[in-house]
């Protein structure tokens, strides 16, 4: 059946007459008809995805450079670089912080390190204030009284405390109380923080 339907077409195309055009005339009609269709293709599909590319390359653009320079001008990688490295220190310093309602085992340690070094000591622990939101900061005065060499060795054990204690003023007063010995009076004013 397809074969009968093909030969009716052959013998069709034999009956319908087209005038022969010259060979010149074909070259400028084929070349029309590519440019048209050359033409539409820019139009319509090549212009409009080299616009879409155009401004996607311009978002990829702006999205490198904001994610590339931080306030300061310093790349991200520089930035994550910095943010690694400070990251165990920060870790540290976090568990040097004392743990807030926790004043009961801060004041003990201090008295275990007394008693070791024969010092006697009073401890004001003032009141707690926020700073910037993350931690509190409580004064700490001490009053110290004892051998030079003992309280010179309470303030070595105090520091080697995994709390951080920012000391802000020492006063030193010192009587002979025999020919052996010098009591020492000791005050000092410092800060603790607190998480």
């Amino acid at each position: 059946m397809n074969l009968e339907i093909f030969k009716k077409f052959i013998n069709l195309s034999d009956r319908i007459k087209i005038p022969k055009m010259s060979e010149r005339k074909n070259f400028w009609i084929f070349i029309a008809i590519n440019s048209v269709i050359i033409i539409v293709l820019f139009l319509f599909v090549i212009y409009p995805k080299l616009a879409d590319v155009k401004y996607l390359n311009s978002d990829i653009d702006y999205l490198k450079d904001k994610s590339t320079v931080t306030r300061d001008n310093t790349s991200l990688s520089e930035t994550l670089t910095t943010y690694n490295e400070y990251k165990d220190k920060m870790e540290i310093l976090e568990s040097s912080l004392l743990s807030k309602d926790r004043e009961l085992e801060f004041i003990m340690a201090l008295k275990k390190i007394a008693e070791q070094h024969q010092v006697s000591q009073k401890i004001s622990l003032g009141e707690a204030t926020e700073v910037q939101g993350k931690f509190y900061n409580m004064p700490l005065q001490l009053w110290l009284e004892g051998d030079y060499a003992n309280t010179i060795n309470y303030l070595k054990n105090v520091e080697k405390l995994p709390y951080y204690i920012n000391i802000n003023k020492v006063n030193v007063n010192s009587n002979k109380s025999s020919e052996e010995s010098i009591t020492t009076n000791m005050f000092i004013t410092a800060d603790t923080f607190w998480k």
